[in-house]
């Protein structure tokens, strides 16, 4: 095995510096993005879907039949929120927690921290993917 030189690994992480800039600014465009749209939606579901049946039966046995599974829909639009704004808080972690692991500086429960940010940056993905078919 050949040992790289300083100039080598410096461009190497010059490079992957760049790549983590590049990433946290798409996730983070994306988190926006997909924030304001899912609240919109969610926004409207929760009024055509919950409050409107609700104002307008005069009886709780008038509610629509599938009711409150709309309304735990709505719900879980809200917890989706949540996990966008997870996501781009963890693109903004990535980038110093890469850097204290090829410093050797990470702290023992950082590797946690840092699983738990993938996890969030590729929920996102899943749930964009989810919406737009792909």
């Amino acid at each position: 095995m050949g040992v790289c030189s300083i100039s080598t690994i410096e461009k190497q992480l010059e490079s992957a510096r760049s790549i983590f800039c590049t990433i946290r600014a798409v996730l983070a465009a994306l988190a926006t993005e997909t924030a304001a749209d899912l609240k919109a939606i969610v926004d409207a579901r929760a009024f055509t879907d919950v409050a409107k049946p609700y104002i307008d039966a005069e009886h709780r046995k008038d509610l629509p039949k599938d009711w409150i599974d709309r309304r735990r829909d709505v719900l879980s639009g809200y917890v989706s929120l949540a996990s966008v704004d997870s996501a781009s808080r963890a693109a903004s972690r990535l980038r110093s927690t890469f850097i204290a692991l090829v410093e050797n500086k990470l702290e023992p429960g950082a590797m946690g921290s840092l699983f738990t940010d993938i996890n969030a940056i590729l929920d996102l993905i899943e749930f964009t993917q989810g919406q737009t078919g792909s």
